[in-house]
């Protein structure tokens, strides 16, 4: 996957020892874990709200799809860069890329790179079950804005 100059999203994350394995390496699901953890900053800073008013759960963002290429080791206490850019909004969803930069690769080279489809859910009342519901009409615009942010300098 080629790396853009903009990205939709990007954040900055410390690896923690509880992520790294006997060697001091990252456990290879930690990468999609960052990756979801950046995905919840992100809608956060578009104004999607987890939990309702009252404390309960709002809806859901179930992931559908998911899949990471790892080309570079992340050690403990390296400093991460998660960037994150949309692939594709549907009604009831969206994908996205993402890419993870840190100092175990090339100038400009990803450690990790992968792919993510996200459904959008609600709890219906009356059953009980979750059920696919189509995207509010703001976040739709949003996420369909043209990418503006570029990598952060390490």
């Amino acid at each position: 996957m080629d790396t853009p100059d903009r990205f939709h999203f990007c954040t900055r994350r410390t690896v923690e020892f509880a992520d790294t394995d006997m060697a001091g390496i990252v456990y290879f699901t930690h990468f999609l874990r960052y990756a979801a953890t950046a995905e919840q900053e992100w809608l956060r800073s578009l104004g999607v709200r987890f939990l309702a008013t009252d404390g309960t759960l709002a809806g859901g963002w179930p992931r559908v799809e998911a899949s990471c290429r790892y080309r570079a080791p992340a050690r403990w206490q390296d400093e991460l860069r998660v960037a994150l850019r949309v692939r594709e909004v549907r009604t009831c969803g969206f994908s996205y890329d993402f890419w993870i930069f840190g100092p175990g690769a090339p100038a400009g080279e990803a450690l990790a790179e992968g792919f993510c489809a996200v459904a959008h859910v609600a709890l219906d009342p009356a059953t009980g079950q979750r059920q696919k519901t189509p995207l509010p009409e703001e976040l739709r615009r949003r996420l369909l804005a043209p990418p503006d942010q570029p990598l952060p300098a390490v």
